[in-house]
């Protein structure tokens, strides 16, 4: 019991959820230093990120053995990124001429991303060696625990592109019907996601039986991928609801 409320047992698919709790408190007053000192209010989230990339051991323990798998140091980062970017402090440098600069280096980050992942320089003759060295490397330098400076930098160019493609949150297209479940899995990620992990569990005997061929997989993913909309929708519209006044 103790473990658990120190957040130092965390069961199978819920490694991700003690790390929210522990960042989220910080938001507030990270934000506002955000809003008083854009510069300054990076040196504390960058120190603990480099911190934790230069020491591994920069960790919180786990319950029976081991350390968390989403290191809280290193992730704080991400979380600051989008709070960052999400207070509009970018404003003025993407509607410059570098946002064209920034975008050209996102999709040249992802194409190389994909070739290297893919092994697809391992194809071309001369390169075979070359190509394994980049995805050692990589590998290497995209740690998920630590979050590592590759696959930040790869969070930060799909979402520049994504931003740049997509419409406005504000745009009509998000009205439309055929977004709703989209928008509604968005607005209560936490209650899908901890739906997910119980529909995670149920599908064991589900694949026990049925096997796991590309067909039973297919099959399972839908069903979880149609509950989970179902769940959504189900709370958001409790949240929706007014409560009865008692007489």
């Amino acid at each position: 019991m103790s473990w658990s409320v120190l957040m130092c047992y965390q069961p199978f698919g819920t490694s991700i959820l003690p790390m929210y709790a522990l960042i989220l408190p910080f938001a507030p007053p990270l934000l506002f230093w955000q809003l008083r000192s854009r510069i300054t209010a990076w040196i504390l989230p960058f120190s603990l990120y480099i911190a934790a990339q230069v020491n591994p051991g920069l960790q919180l323990p786990r319950f029976p053995f081991g350390q968390w798998h989403f290191n809280p140091f290193a992730w704080q980062f991400l979380f600051f990124f989008g709070l960052s970017a999400g207070t509009g402090g970018w404003g003025q440098l993407f509607q410059s001429r570098i946002r064209s600069i920034l975008l050209f280096g996102s999709l040249v980050t992802l194409v190389i991303g994909v070739l290297i992942q893919k092994e697809c320089l391992a194809a071309i003759t001369g390169f075979d060696g070359i190509g394994q060295t980049m995805k050692a490397y990589a590998t290497e330098w995209s740690n998920k625990t630590r979050y590592g400076p590759l696959r930040l930098i790869h969070f930060a160019a799909f979402v520049l592109i994504l931003s740049t493609i997509l419409p406005g949150a504000q745009a009509n297209i998000w009205q439309k019907p055929v977004f709703a479940p989209i928008i509604k899995c968005g607005q209560t990620s936490l209650i899908v996601y901890s739906a997910g992990v119980i529909l995670t569990f149920l599908s064991i005997p589900v694949f026990q039986i049925l096997g796991e061929s590309p067909g039973v997989v297919l099959m399972v993913e839908f069903d979880c991928c149609v509950l989970s909309v179902v769940f959504a929708f189900l709370a958001s519209s409790q949240r929706l609801r007014k409560p009865t006044p008692r007489i």
